[in-house]
């Protein structure tokens, strides 16, 4: 009884695969029986042979000839095959092929065929790493049927090529070098020395041999003899004698690998128990203030209470915009796309109470307010088995502490300007920002009344605001407006200040002295009288108010910058003259308020955003005429009151001079009663003054 067995299908359709089956014999001599299978129409009618060799699992594909491979005009190749047969007496089988449509017949000759056994041997079996060399053998056996006694062979050995721990003594690298391997086999033993300085450092890896030996074919010429019409001879160069070597079933490339002592006992297998602590220096809360310093330091330990852990280290991912202040010795960057990668080598091994630490000092001046956190992903690594090895996320929280405020002050508290037309005045804003953290850009908002509608709905200009004079840091601001701004060159010379502000530095050193805080805590507090005033500001009826948008930044990160805005304007009293009436001062205010543009989502809190500031000018009182009546009575009342007193005195004794006399006769008798007559002499002599100065 028969039963499938093995099935196998062509690869190409159309190709005709299995036209010619042929049983072939042991073409190998390796004890199994092989085929050949045609297929004449493949690539385009030119045709092919595929070669099965047999084994313990059946067949398998060892070779495919293509007919355009031998000849470019053979077609139909493989439409027929030959019985196997030793037709140049080498003990091995040769197979003829036809290619029919092309009128051809291709003889495939056998080689002898070599298997090869390749065996590698030490002296050790650990590295403890004290030793300075060791040595290695190498082997080399072959076998197969009616093969030569001996051959030649390249032999090729690579010793730890990762790590280039060790080498061959007094050889290059690679060794590489031509053998003559007799049919008893071939070894060689090679004396390895090693780098003791660089054994600590992969100490966990092992030291790899590798042994790769290849049969050298000389002296063959490949030649082609086509049987057919219209063919030259050709001589036969076929040198049936030399081998081939059938690489499945030879082990021509044998490593090995020699391990470390690593002192984790018997079975040499390390577990390790491994601690990662993590923290940041000087923080409360793992917070950190955007702005407060430039470095920021991560302090990262690994401690090991288990066996000992082997090419232990740290892998840390550092997130955007954060770098590296300076690199550090122990640790490896690399380059992501929006972070960056360090490996921290702690040792090998990392031993029990022994524990590592590193310190890496960030650079934080790229962090922007706006962001809330930063995560720093951290992870323990190992050779040895771990028990809890592990990963931390290190959340690094993020605040700012900065705000905004303005203030501001008129230049003067009171302006005169008494049978004035115009008057030139200024009004001096400071945007004070406050805190560490830095501010992108403030928005400084200003309204400033400057019409007057009449009932007509005429328009009555009464003011001109020249474009400001904004600085930050000795930077000028710009400033814009709804309104053209007032130009310098409409001013006479007078009209200049001696203290209008320069640009650049000079200019820095005149804001210098403009305290506008001590401006606004010294102000008077001057109220005038509501019925002498006339009150302009942007919510009295018919006055119209311009938009002036001043842009300040950035403020740095040191706890106090300001700029300084100063408002220069000529107020036209003689254009207000129809509204003031009997109205000597004027009253105008301005207000300006600040607004943080930039980073969006910090907003202030301070309280003090916004501000009005007041200008006061006093004019010529308007003289009233008193009527003539009223002074008539005033004079008669005045007299009459004198006369009034004067008759009060007269009644009372005022003017005469009998109490006088009486007081200087009680006088003399007092002094008779206590003083002797030596006193009474000089009392006498007191009051004959007296009667003289009454003469």
């Amino acid at each position: 009884m028969f039963s499938k067995a093995q099935k196998i299908d062509g690869r190409n359709q159309g190709s005709r695969f299995g036209t010619a089956v042929v049983a072939l014999g042991d073409l190998d001599k390796d004890g199994f029986a092989d085929i050949a299978v045609g297929a004449p129409y493949e690539n385009g009618n030119v045709g092919a042979i595929y070669i099965y060799s047999g084994s313990t699992l059946g067949l398998t594909q060892t070779q495919k000839i293509m007919g355009q491979d031998i000849d470019l005009n053979l077609r139909g190749f493989g439409i027929s095959i030959a019985r196997a047969a030793d037709i140049d007496m080498n003990m091995y089988s040769d197979v003829a092929v036809g290619a029919f449509q092309s009128g051809h017949v291709i003889l495939f000759r056998a080689h002898p065929v070599v298997y090869f056994q390749t065996a590698i041997h030490t002296d050790i079996n650990q590295l403890h790493g004290n030793e300075t060399d060791f040595n290695v053998s190498v082997c080399l056996f072959y076998k197969g049927t009616d093969v030569p006694n001996s051959l030649n062979v390249t032999r090729e050995i690579n010793v730890d090529e990762n790590f280039q721990r060790a080498t061959i003594a007094g050889a290059t690298k690679p060794y590489n070098k031509t053998v003559i391997v007799p049919d008893t086999g071939k070894c060689e033993i090679f004396k390895i020395n090693l780098k003791g300085t660089h054994l600590d450092q992969h100490i966990f890896e092992p030291i790899s041999i590798r042994v790769s030996q290849r049969l050298i074919r000389g002296g063959e010429n490949k030649t082609l003899i086509l049987v057919g019409k219209n063919v030259t001879k050709v001589q036969d160069t076929f040198k049936k004698y030399i081998p081939v070597l059938n690489e499945k079933q030879s082990t021509s490339s044998v490593q090995i690998d020699i391990p470390f002592a690593t002192g984790c006992g018997d079975d040499n297998i390390c577990i390790s128990q491994l601690q990662l602590k993590s923290s940041f220096s000087g923080l409360v809360s793992d917070t950190f203030i955007i702005g407060s310093k430039s470095e920021l330091e991560l302090n990262i330990g690994l401690i090991n209470s288990g066996e000992p852990a082997y090419m232990a280290g740290v892998n840390i991912t550092i997130p955007s915009p954060v770098e590296l202040a300076r690199g550090h010795m122990d640790c490896q960057e690399t380059s992501l796309m929006h972070a960056l990668q360090l490996n921290c080598y702690f040792g090998n091994p990392l031993r029990t109470g022994n524990p590592k630490h590193v310190t890496l000092h960030l650079d934080m001046s790229g962090v922007k307010v706006g962001s809330e956190s930063l995560t720093f992903n951290i992870s323990a690594y190992t050779k040895s088995k771990d028990k809890n090895l592990h990963e931390q996320q290190l959340r690094l929280n993020l605040t700012t502490d900065a705000d905004v405020s303005i203030i501001g002050k008129s230049e003067e508290d009171v302006y005169s300007y008494f049978k004035a037309n115009e008057m030139k005045f200024k009004q001096i804003y400071e945007v004070q920002k406050v805190g560490i953290s830095p501010i992108e850009v403030a928005e400084v908002d200003f309204s400033i009344p400057v019409q007057w509608y009449e009932s007509n709905s005429k328009k009555i200009t009464f003011l001109e605001l020249y474009s400001p004079k904004a600085y930050l840091n000795g930077q000028p601001l710009s400033c814009s407006s709804r309104i053209r701004f007032h130009s310098e060159d409409d001013v006479q010379d007078g009209d200049i200040s001696d203290d209008e502000p320069k640009s650049g530095i000079q200019n820095q050193e005149i804001l210098a002295t403009r305290d506008v805080s001590k401006m606004q805590s010294e102000a008077k507090g001057y109220q005038p009288p509501a019925n002498r005033t006339l009150f302009i500001n942007c919510s009295t009826p018919n006055v119209v108010c311009n938009a002036v948008t001043c842009t300040a930044g950035p403020f740095d990160s040191t706890s106090q910058s300001s700029a300084i805005i100063i408002m220069s304007m000529i107020l036209r009293i003689s254009d207000l003259g129809p509204f003031m009436g009997k109205k000597d001062i004027i009253h105008l205010t301005t207000s300006g308020s600040v607004t943080i543009k930039k980073p969006e989502n910090l907003k202030s809190t301070a309280g003090n955003n916004s501000v009005m500031v007041s200008s006061i000018f006093i004019g010529n009182v308007q003289k009233e005429v008193v009527a003539t009546w009223i002074i008539a009575l005033a004079i008669i009342a005045g007299i009459l009151l004198f006369m009034f007193l004067v008759i009060g005195l007269m009644k009372a004794g005022f003017f005469e001079r009998k109490k006088k006399e009486e007081l200087k006769a009680l006088k003399v008798v007092d002094a008779m009663d206590e003083f002797t007559i030596g006193t009474i002499h000089t009392d006498e002599m007191e009051v004959q003054e007296l009667d003289k100065e009454d003469t």
